[in-house]
């Protein structure tokens, strides 16, 4: 059984670059919450290059060969959610969905 993880109003960047546990190297092996499976964001709000780190936590958890020989590997996101957070584009989105079962995202609303 995998853990839930819930995030509101938290940097973006910063939390997805803990949760892909990625050395200089490339190298993955040390990782924040192995035990992953759920992900939850609600207005963590993106400033920059959040879209380039949610596919790089992505890949690094759920790998399209479906995991790494050797040392440790974390369990498969199974389920994801962000309200708010960041603006994917419909192309994100669908490989996101390739890579984990269930995707539920809303968009930022922005006042002006």
């Amino acid at each position: 059984m995998g853990w839930t993880l819930q995030i509101g109003s938290a940097p973006f960047e910063p939390l997805l670059t803990a949760l892909g546990a990625q050395d200089d190297d490339g190298q993955a092996d040390h990782w924040v919450c192995p035990n992953l499976t759920a992900l939850a964001m609600r207005g963590c709000h993106s400033h920059g290059d959040g879209v380039a780190k949610l596919v790089q936590m992505v890949e690094a958890r759920n790998p399209e060969a479906g995991g790494a020989g050797g040392g440790v590997v974390p369990m498969r996101l199974k389920h994801l959610e962000l309200y708010d957070c960041t603006t994917l584009g419909p192309d994100v989105l669908k490989w996101l969905k390739t890579r984990i079962e269930d995707v539920v995202c809303t968009e930022p609303a922005f006042d002006g």
